[in-house]
């Protein structure tokens, strides 16, 4: 089975877009050196995995959200918690979309020195199992109900743990998912109704079986000399995004455009200036995020589409291993293995890449020395030319 046949593995039952088929949204690759299960979905809009359009991913974010706003009762005070990795973006992206939002955390897999956490869980079938959440405990106290957001859930039990230990801080909290893609068997749906968990998404469906093999002619992996240039770092300190901020929890950024703006504007005045783009022949531009950090990164991106005029795409740096495949319809076909920007004892990935006229890095911390060198010389391997390539900490 490829991911040309993803009717094969999954039964679709209702698709709320009214912009993309599933075929669009969904793809199913094989994990790398994962017994638990073989395969997995990767979302072409979410802005991981598969360089996307910045501004195509938030039109399917906004679909969810707006399948959020119809249901939800809008007199409850909401706290929104977004899932580290994958679903760091889609989490900010409804926290400021929701009118009734009044805090904004994310799950980490990272340490904030100084601060303690207020739940500490593993994520079941994850290759990265560790997660901490972050924030102000006092908001939760406050809150009416709390409302996860994934890119996808298949049985939501790790949701259901979480829940467990936030009981212990409110027990009238009231909870609400929302996901991209639900994947919930009949059992797993039955125990969310008889917890009165809500659930929201954009497409629903049911995995056939969960034992599933997929048969792909797998790759090595891609190889690339070692570069020793170090690129122009540029150091921004601002008080939007960083790394604390990020997972510390925060008030929701509602007045998104203005957030557009300022952040655009600041990376702008330190000398990365897109103004003049098409007279420098300049068509094609690639936006990186580092692991967690991505809603910043792709709001930037977004802003390259609407005010430079040119074509941008947008993806993050992974924990995910994935195989690649050269199979027809299989959708990863490169990936590099890369150190970690933030812990250099940690292996990270990055699929897909190309040439670009200029590649802009953006992280939320010093990158590792070791980062620097790998994400520079797989770049430089698929034939960007070192001049192009710019790194930016957000501090």
């Amino acid at each position: 089975m490829n991911n040309t046949k993803l009717n094969e593995l999954v039964n679709v039952t209702e698709n709320r877009s009214k912009i993309f088929d599933v075929n669009q949204i969904v793809h199913v690759c094989k994990r790398l050196k994962n017994k638990k299960r073989e395969f997995l979905f990767v979302n072409s809009f979410q802005g991981k995995h598969i360089p996307t359009s910045p501004t195509t991913s938030f039109k399917l974010f906004q679909e969810l959200a707006k399948d959020i706003e119809e249901k939800i009762d809008k007199s409850e005070k909401i706290v929104v918690i977004g899932f580290a990795e994958t679903a760091t973006a889609i989490g900010h992206y409804i926290s400021i979309s929701l009118e009734n939002c009044i805090y904004h955390m994310q799950t980490t897999r990272e340490i904030l020195k100084d601060d303690k956490p207020i739940v500490e869980f593993k994520e079941e079938h994850c290759h990265a199992p560790e997660q901490l959440l972050y924030g102000n405990i006092e908001m939760l106290a406050l809150c009416d109900r709390v409302l996860f957001v994934e890119d996808e859930i298949t049985t939501g039990k790790t949701i259901l743990n979480f829940i467990q230990k936030l009981k212990v801080i409110n027990p009238k909290l009231k909870y609400a998912v929302a996901s991209i893609i639900n994947w919930q068997d009949k059992e797993s749906g039955e125990t969310y109704e008889k917890q009165n968990i809500d659930t929201y998404f954009v497409i629903r469906g049911n995995i056939k079986d969960v034992h599933a093999k997929i048969d792909v002619k797998t790759k090595e992996k891609e190889t690339f000399n070692k570069s020793c240039y170090i690129p122009k770092i540029t150091v921004i300190e601002n008080n939007l995004c960083n790394f604390k901020s990020e997972r510390g929890g925060n008030k929701p950024q509602k007045e998104i455009y203005k957030y557009r703006k300022v952040l655009y504007d600041k990376i702008s005045e330190s000398g990365i200036d897109f103004t003049s783009i098409n007279e420098n022949g300049i068509n094609k531009a690639l936006v990186i995020g580092t692991e967690e950090f991505m809603f910043s990164p792709m709001i930037y991106a977004s802003q390259l589409e609407e005010k430079a005029n040119l074509e941008v795409k947008f993806q993050a740096t992974t924990r995910s291993p994935i195989e690649v495949s050269d199979t027809k319809g299989y959708v990863l076909n490169k990936r590099y293995k890369l150190t970690s920007a933030y812990n250099p004892d940690r292996t990270t990935y990055i699929y897909n890449l190309e040439k670009y006229d200029k590649v802009v890095i953006i992280t939320d911390c010093m990158p590792t020395e070791e980062f620097v060198t790998d994400i520079i010389s797989a770049l430089v391997s698929v034939g960007n030319n070192l001049e192009d390539i710019e790194i930016v900490v957000l501090q």
